[in-house]
């Protein structure tokens, strides 16, 4: 079971976006997919076009995290092949208060999958853009990481606080993690800036830059507006075939430890 969170302590980067895509194409390749929706936004979950009384029916991730509810509860199928949701909404956002003193905080998602029966190929996370207690334990029950960055001038920077963090949990609470890959998002191949921005990122890390980007496509955001993953939403569309090639070296490339 591979299990991949998808963060950025910024927001914008298309974390949310390329988590829902990446998870719908993984399903219809066949493999059985998990995607946990860690941000109090709920942008997965609507995503995968669940809507209220989707969610009211099970408990959600903050259920999980606060009321010590078996994972497997909070599970919802969507319209999508092979794809499950453990949902997320606003009242998450206490979580991190409500969790200040509880034992072992940063490892309950942690525990709550290692003592579950679950059976997926793969398990993603969608964390929230801080770098909170909902975050440490994404990265505490992941074991490998991507990191979605949009072109911006401040993209780098960014990136290497969120590196920082992600070796302080290796180092101190989970060794399995690592960074899988660097996922360039809303690049404008017409700009100096999307290809400075991709030069830099290749330059400092190489391998772990994920070899196709995502450019700014219509499409896309016209999937996120009917709460579609763009791969239903347009097959054949630029969005589409960029987030299939990407998916398909996450399932070829060998962690980068």
């Amino acid at each position: 079971m591979r299990k991949i969170a998808f963060t950025n302590q910024k927001g914008g980067t298309g974390k949310s976006t390329s988590c829902i895509n990446i998870g719908a194409i993984l399903g219809n390749m066949g493999y059985k997919v998990l995607v946990i929706d860690l941000d109090p936004q709920g942008n997965c979950t609507q995503g995968f076009g669940l809507k209220e009384s989707d969610i009211q029916l099970k408990p959600s991730i903050y259920d999980v995290l606060v009321n010590e509810k078996p994972i497997e509860e909070a599970i919802i199928s969507t319209e999508y092949k092979n794809v499950d949701v453990v949902s997320s909404y606003i009242v998450l956002a206490n979580a991190e208060l409500e969790l200040a003193s509880a034992m072992s905080r940063e490892t309950i998602l942690q525990q709550a999958i290692i003592e579950s029966s679950m059976d997926y190929d793969y398990i993603l996370f969608d964390l929230p853009p801080n770098l909170g207690l909902l975050t440490l334990n994404g990265l505490a029950a992941a074991n490998e990481v991507i990191i979605p960055v949009d072109v911006g001038v401040f993209a780098i920077s960014g990136i290497n606080q969120l590196v920082k963090v992600i070796n302080m949990v290796k180092r101190k609470i989970n060794q399995q993690l690592s960074i899988t890959g660097i996922l360039l998002t809303k690049v404008d191949g017409r700009t100096n800036l999307s290809k400075e921005i991709h030069s830099s990122l290749a330059d400092i890390f190489g391998d772990k830059l994920f070899k196709n980007v995502v450019h700014i496509n219509v499409k896309i955001a016209e999937a996120q507006k009917e709460q579609k993953p763009v791969f239903y939403y347009d097959k054949d569309c630029r969005g589409t075939i960029e987030y299939k090639l990407i998916t398909e070296e996450i399932v070829d490339r060998v962690k980068v430890i």
